[in-house]
């Protein structure tokens, strides 16, 4: 009888214990664990904050009316003969951003802030992205380039000048960087759902 008594006794303890290991486990995954999304979340929040931070350091640093000067979108593009045709296109908007897209045999583009002192410009890249989806990564990259008198932007890749004027486009880079960005975001989405 009292070997019946234990028994019952072990497989109740042993239920109960499977019963509070399940429960634990769902309340866990349902309330106490972190979703995936929440970490991208943070690192967006995060990216912001320092746009936000590099912004009012831009304009507290430039001239408004040089930094005005330059909105707009500029452009160089060289066609070698035996090899890719090179093409830079930088959007300068009015809010102290801008994007810009190079391309050789694939794209890349990449967003920051810009300030303007006398004829230098700098920009303080914070976002790149190649041409792959998922490729998105912050950078803290910086560039210089001179603002000439006639209204174009001199600069160099690899020790080769180029020279960008500016045309009648603006916000083809940024329209296009937000494609790419949308289009990470729905393989991101499909890639926790499968």
């Amino acid at each position: 009888m009292e070997n019946k008594s234990k028994g019952k006794t072990i497989a109740i303890v042993i239920l109960v214990l499977l019963i509070l290991g399940l429960g634990g486990y769902m309340i866990y995954d349902k309330f106490i664990k972190e979703d995936e999304t929440a970490e991208l979340n943070k690192q967006i929040k995060s990216l912001n904050k320092e746009i936000d931070a590099l912004k009012k350091d831009n304009n507290a640093n430039s001239s408004n009316d040089k930094s005005n000067s330059i909105v707009g979108e500029y452009n160089y593009s060289k066609e070698y003969d035996n090899g890719p045709t090179v093409t830079k296109t930088i959007d300068f908007m009015e809010d102290g951003t801008y994007y810009m897209l190079n391309a050789v045999t694939t794209a890349e583009i990449s967003y920051g802030t810009y300030n303007v002192d006398n004829n230098k410009i700098t920009l303080n890249q914070v976002f790149i992205h190649g041409a792959e989806i998922g490729d998105g990564q912050k950078s803290k990259e910086t560039y210089t380039y001179e603002l000439n008198s006639d209204g174009t932007i001199s600069g160099a890749i690899e020790d080769e000048k180029f020279i960008l004027t500016k045309n009648n486009e603006i916000n083809d880079v940024k329209n296009e960087l937000m494609d790419w960005l949308i289009y990470d975001v729905e393989e991101y989405s499909k890639s926790l759902n499968s």
